[in-house]
């Protein structure tokens, strides 16, 4: 529908320029399932405090925000890529994303303006690819215990992490704990990287200093 509580319609599916917005419905449990490779503007569920559950092993493009409620309870496998070529925020209001987290915004910037946690195991649980990943000085913690964690490789495209005074948080092993390719790469902020795994891990740093 194009308003709150307007009539449905198939010719009102949101596109790359659209909010696409989800009440919240009370007591009205709801069931959202991503089965294809939509692309939309933004993905607003902050109202949504009642039940619902969003699923999916699609892929899924935001152009926009992307704003989880607290009442979303999230399991999607899916990639979900920010390919914005303007600012582009994340709200995850205590949410865990399940998916990969893929950075592709070239020439802008992806703030978060909470804390996030991705739990992925397929792929790595934040990948930046173009553009700059800000943290919002917010904790980020990627929480799967296999071999993927942070990675930013293969490419040469601009691309700035922007730690600020954030714990980025690592719980992975393997060589993907940690793996990135220094071409045009760049890292800001006094912010820490914590690798808490007890098994092997490598760090891959393309001779970029840490402590």
């Amino acid at each position: 529908a194009t308003s709150s509580g307007g009539t449905p319609a198939l010719n009102n599916f949101p596109l790359a320029q659209d909010i696409a917005v989800f009440d919240n419905t009370g007591s009205v449990t709801g069931n959202i399932t991503i089965d294809d490779t939509w692309n939309i503007g933004t993905v607003d569920m902050s109202a949504r405090t009642s039940a619902m559950t969003m699923t999916g092993t699609s892929g899924f493009n935001i152009y926009i925000d992307w704003k989880f409620g607290t009442g979303v309870s999230f399991s999607g496998t899916g990639q979900l890529s920010f390919k914005g070529r303007s600012a582009q925020t994340i709200t995850s209001n205590g949410i865990t994303f399940t998916c990969s987290i893929f950075i592709s915004s070239f020439g802008t910037t992806v703030t978060l303006l909470d804390a996030l946690t991705s739990s992925s195991t397929f792929g790595s649980p934040l990948y930046l690819y173009a553009g700059t990943f800000d943290t919002g000085n917010y904790a980020v913690t990627l929480s799967s215990s296999t071999n993927s964690g942070f990675y930013s490789g293969s490419n040469s495209f601009t691309r700035t992490l922007a730690l600020g005074s954030s714990t980025l948080t690592l719980a992975g092993s393997g060589v993907n704990a940690w793996n990135i390719n220094a071409t045009n790469l760049t890292i800001t902020g006094t912010g820490t990287i914590s690798m808490t795994s007890a098994s092997a891990k490598t760090f891959t740093g393309a001779n970029i200093a840490y402590t």
